[in-house]
């Protein structure tokens, strides 16, 4: 049998047990002085199972890399493997205090947020009761009852799903709104659009989300970007019944429109959601298309006649937009993007150059299905590895699209919007966000997603004594 054939018939006996799939698991894993796994009539201490499961990670990797085409591609064990490596870092975390903060937050992230894009929901962490997606990891949190919440089952899912979202928000903890984009925000629900429904499958927000942040190694979310952190938070909260008896939760928060959303271009899916093996031309075709579309709208927006952005800001937009202005570090740290994203985009225009002449002769063909025929071998050995370096922090994370406001604002924003949206700066929150005008005569809006708006991440759109606006969010 090869090396990675044994490893993964490994990991598919150990993670077809469902076990590793339950909430109520994963304090199980963390919490004990001592673990030991019994299957059958053995008995393997945690120690022992982690030098094994390393072991073989590493001849794994040495034999084949990280990104081996023809075994990526196999949903059932690289969930299993990434299961089991999630837990095992959980429990090597809590033994040399890797994590500092073991706040609500932090623990809902670190457990919910998946390694890669799950193409189903067979690999989701479920609980029976919904509740217990909350309930079932009460034991971790050091600050449930400092955030003034109870454990109670009389309650509905939505009800307990409304308190947690709530009391988090109003703990000046704004990047919960990261979990809460939607396929489709205009989709009526039974959950307010601020908050996150744990029981179903969403994205990792972005590539760098779950990344420590030094010194005190918390998550890292949106803490790179101020666009409106330095204003306290001012927001209340509402519940109405209706005529029939259904209970509505509002959000009523302070902020300031920034624009109205006029031009959107192609929603742009990550690598990591893609069968590498089977659409890894599709994947070229789509990173090329993204570099060609934001420097046609950084173009558009030059030609507006109050324009936004300098000649010399909008040539940094055109490299920093794609990748929300983040930059990985040798130790796999994050920081804002520099001069090495700068290069590794000159060194990316051929992609964007070859795609489209591509495309160009795909239209003339008028035959759809030769976009998979894109021409790999014109790029060079070496592109690959630019272009995943460039991209890197792109590859994981939600789908976003390029847009451009009436006023020329560039960014890249949540899948599910459209035009007319407004771009909106809530006070306490570390980057904009959309939010869309509910229909007729209702009022209010509904939450779509964060954006990356280019000139407005650190605050420069906000002033000392800026006039704000009451958003009420359902």
């Amino acid at each position: 049998m090869a090396p990675i054939d044994f490893f993964k018939a490994f990991v598919n006996c150990i993670t077809d047990r469902s076990w590793w799939w339950r909430v109520w698991t994963v304090q199980e894993f963390y919490l004990p002085q001592r673990v030991q796994f019994q299957i059958g009539l053995r008995r393997i201490p945690l120690e022992e199972f982690d030098l094994v499961f390393q072991v073989l990670t590493s001849a794994y990797k040495s034999t084949f890399g990280r990104t081996d085409e023809q075994y990526l591609a196999e949903t059932r064990w690289i969930n299993g493997f990434d299961r089991i490596t999630q837990m095992l870092n959980l429990r090597r975390g809590r033994q040399i205090d890797i994590f500092g903060n073991n706040g609500l937050y932090e623990v809902l992230c670190r457990t919910y947020c998946p390694f890669r894009f799950q193409e189903s929901d067979t690999y989701l962490l479920k609980a029976t009761c919904r509740i217990d997606q909350i309930y079932g990891l009460v034991a971790l949190y050091d600050d449930f009852d400092v955030l003034g919440l109870t454990i109670d089952y009389r309650k509905t899912w939505q009800e307990v799903y409304s308190d947690v979202a709530q009391s988090l928000i109003l703990t000046d903890n704004m990047d919960v709104l990261a979990f809460c984009q939607r396929e489709n925000a205009s989709q009526s629900s039974t959950l307010p659009s601020w908050v996150p429904i744990w029981h179903e499958q969403f994205d990792t927000p972005h590539a760098w989300w779950k990344a420590p942040r030094k010194p005190d190694l918390s998550a890292l979310g949106n803490s790179l970007f101020s666009a409106a952190s330095n204003f306290t938070v001012e927001v209340s909260f509402e519940t109405t019944v209706n005529t029939s008896g259904q209970s509505t939760r509002s959000m009523q928060i302070e902020g300031v429109f920034v624009d109205e959303v006029s031009e959107i271009k192609s929603q742009y899916f990550r690598a990591a959601s893609i069968h590498y093996t089977e659409k890894k031309e599709f994947v070229y075709v789509l990173y090329g298309m993204l570099l060609g579309e934001i420097q046609a709208l950084c173009d558009l927006s030059r030609s507006l006649k109050n324009a936004k952005y300098t000649p010399t800001s909008l040539q940094d937009a055109a490299w920093r937009i794609p990748v929300w202005d983040h930059e990985i570090q040798e130790d796999a740290s994050w920081t804002r993007a520099g001069e090495a994203t700068r290069l590794r985009y000159q060194q990316c225009m051929p992609v964007y150059e070859t795609v489209q002449k591509h495309m160009d002769q795909v239209k003339l063909s008028a035959d759809s299905s030769k976009v998979l025929q894109f021409p790999l071998l014109q790029l060079g050995a070496q592109i690959n590895e630019i272009l995943r370096q460039y991209m890197s922090p792109i590859i994981l994370g939600r789908p976003s699209k390029p847009f451009m406001t009436r006023n020329g604002y560039l960014g890249m924003g949540p899948a599910s919007m459209e035009p007319t949206d407004s771009v909106c700066l809530l006070f306490g929150a570390r980057v904009p966000c959309v939010l869309r005008k509910r229909p007729g005569e209702e009022g209010g809006y509904v939450f779509v997603g964060e954006a990356f708006v280019y000139g407005i991440m650190d605050g420069e759109f906000l002033r000392e004594d800026q006039l704000s606006t009451t958003f009420e969010i359902f």
